[in-house]
């Protein structure tokens, strides 16, 4: 749902979901599960749209390193996050 809202430009719903999705996300699945990145991704994406990159940047990095730590390097996923890290120096 909150991807919907993110699209539709409705940040400020879309942060709420997101930051509910985050909190349940860690506590039932733990701090480094991809889904807990996945969602530190979306959070970066929906900062990127604000032009808060600085925030961005941070969630993005947070979101990677989760990923290469469960994924690995050479994944599609972590691949998909530096591709949002380099949108935002675009």
């Amino acid at each position: 749902m909150a991807n919907v809202y993110r699209v539709q430009e409705k940040h400020e719903i879309a942060m709420d979901l997101y930051k509910k999705s985050l909190e349940i996300n860690k506590k039932n699945l733990g701090e480094d599960h991809s889904s807990v990145a996945n969602t530190y991704n979306n959070m970066g994406l929906v900062f990127e749209a604000q032009g808060n990159y600085e925030e961005a940047m941070k969630l993005y990095n947070k979101s990677l390193e989760i990923k290469k730590k469960n994924l690995g390097e050479d994944h599609s996923s972590v691949a998909d996050t530096y591709n949002n890290m380099a949108n935002v120096y675009q």
